[in-house]
């Protein structure tokens, strides 16, 4: 199998799981459906940097600032999420 087929697999597959995970986030916006979508954003953006580094092309860096941003989006509902699970530990401890 040669480098491009197996990057092009890699990006399906990266893809295909990112798919999964923004369905799952968009279903519940639980603080683990989050998580789980941001580390796909992440993985992704990495499959991304690599096929740039192979084939250096303008559009494969505007697909990773558009998933650059939406991860970005999701920050502050992040730590949100990881507030409140701690103020509710901590209120139950009181």
């Amino acid at each position: 199998m040669n480098a491009a087929r197996l990057l092009s697999l890699m990006l399906d597959a990266l893809w295909k799981h990112y798919r999964v995970r923004l369905k799952e986030c968009r279903k519940e916006c639980s603080e683990a459906a989050v998580h789980d979508l941001r580390i796909a954003i992440r993985r992704l953006l990495v499959g991304l940097k690599l096929a740039q580094c192979l084939v250096p092309d303008a559009g494969i860096q505007q697909v990773r600032r558009s998933f650059k941003r939406q991860l970005d989006h999701f920050d502050e509902l992040r730590d949100i999420q990881v507030m409140l699970g701690e103020i509710s530990n901590r209120l139950a401890r009181f």
